[in-house]
């Protein structure tokens, strides 16, 4: 009996703190690309209006959570542990970074696209683009045609100054790609 209790109250604790997450981002206004202003994806409001009325209830908020929660309990014992609550976690992460990876790829494919066949052949897309030649020359402050790892350095602290990043956790200068220097 004191299990089930202990187990009960793990839930409504669970839930709950689901449910206030969810609330708050659920108050946030998103950015253009159906991120919140802070960075973190929001939630997709169609996927937790379960009765598709347009509106979230609570019961519906508590519904998707507690389902969430269901289904990471890979064992079913009603107890989340910290390789289910990991696997969950990282689940949804894989499905973020997927759809971003897939939109940059559609990007790509947009851009590099010559011939309008919806592929890319090695000729399109090793062809240097303006746009790459345009950063490249801004990254070669020294213009000897080539780039030393203080210009790639110089260039990934100015992006990481431009987006607003510091540090080196969370896409800091060491997760960047001289490429993606900022235009001036």
């Amino acid at each position: 009996m004191k299990r089930s209790t202990f187990l009960s109250a793990l839930t409504v604790v669970a839930v709950s703190a689901a449910t206030l997450s969810t609330a708050a981002m659920a108050d946030r206004r998103g950015g253009p690309d159906g991120r919140e202003a802070g960075g973190m994806p929001m939630l997709n409001f169609a996927e937790i209006d379960a009765n598709k009325d347009g509106k979230i209830t609570q019961d519906e908020i508590t519904a998707f959570h507690t389902a969430r929660l269901t289904a990471a309990d890979t064992n079913g014992d009603g107890i989340l542990s910290v390789d289910e609550l990991s696997a969950m976690s990282t689940a949804r992460m894989q499905a973020r970074m997927k759809a971003r990876s897939d939109e940059r790829a559609a990007k790509m494919l947009k851009l590099q696209d010559a011939d309008g066949d919806g592929k890319l052949t090695m000729a399109e897309a090793t062809a240097a683009p303006d746009r790459a030649a345009r950063m490249f020359a801004r990254v070669d402050t020294d213009k000897d045609g080539a780039l030393s790892q203080a210009e790639v350095d110089a260039a990934k602290a100015m992006m990481m100054k431009h987006r607003g990043h510091r540090g080196k956790h969370g896409g800091g200068a060491d997760d960047a790609d001289a490429t993606d220097a900022p235009a001036n």
